[in-house]
């Protein structure tokens, strides 16, 4: 694969692609041990500086290739990440034939949807603070058989949803400060369950921590919320 030298304005990390498969949808960050780059600090030492370079590498290593998330940092914009365990060579190719400059401004369909999940996710579990304040772009992302279980049990559909009551209602009076978060539970190539966590620290007593469960289907090339489910047990 090709090392690209200089790093992405929007995360400062440098990457790998190669020839058949350049474009932002499957660049990849590289990480490895120390040890393994150390051995060619001198090969580093002796390049142009600030210069755009087209490194060849060579190496051995482990890959993974996001489906529900991304590497690297700026909250991750790389579908992929590559650990190396050995680098067998590197050759500055800049400018020969076979130096193939990476095509940052290729169309990213999968990195998009992914950002598109994440930023669906977050916005409903933001909703969750005031259902009846949801925006529209955050209802266009709930299927039309989507549901939402609050804490009682009872179900709402896409167009109840923003009639209900905040999970946290009764906190209302004491609340401080709240964080959310969210973590991947199970997933295949057309659904995913994600589990958004929710903290309310209130003014007279121990933080309250909520869980919604969210169940993803992939509908028309984007991620679509079917299920939320509410609990308080982990």
């Amino acid at each position: 694969m090709f090392h690209s030298t200089i790093g992405r304005v929007d995360g400062a990390d440098t990457f790998l692609y190669s020839a058949d498969c350049n474009g932002p949808d499957y660049f990849a960050i590289p990480k490895g041990d120390s040890k393994v780059w150390r051995k060619w600090q001198r090969f580093f030492d002796k390049l142009p500086a600030e210069k755009n370079l087209v490194l060849q590498i060579t190496f051995e290593g482990k890959s993974e290739v996001a489906t529900s998330g991304l590497f690297g940092s700026l909250d991750g914009w790389a579908r992929a990440e590559i650990t190396f365990s050995k680098i067998l060579s590197i050759t500055n190719v800049t400018g020969t034939a076979s130096g193939v400059l990476s095509d940052d401004e290729t169309a990213k369909p999968e990195v998009e949807r992914i950002e598109g999940l994440r930023a669906t996710m977050r916005g409903f579990l933001g909703s969750l603070y005031v259902p009846s304040n949801t925006s529209k772009d955050i209802l266009d992302y709930l299927t039309n058989d989507f549901h939402f279980i609050d804490l009682d049990g009872k179900s709402f559909t896409r167009e109840e949803y923003p009639t209900v009551n905040a999970p946290w209602a009764d906190l209302s009076s004491k609340f401080r400060e709240s964080r959310m978060s969210w973590e991947l539970k199970s997933k295949t190539s057309q659904a995913m369950t994600w589990r958004g966590t929710v903290v309310i620290n209130v003014t007279d007593g121990p933080a309250k921590t909520y869980y919604c469960d969210l169940t993803f289907i992939l509908k028309d090339g984007k991620w679509m919320i079917r299920e939320a489910r509410m609990s308080t047990l982990r």
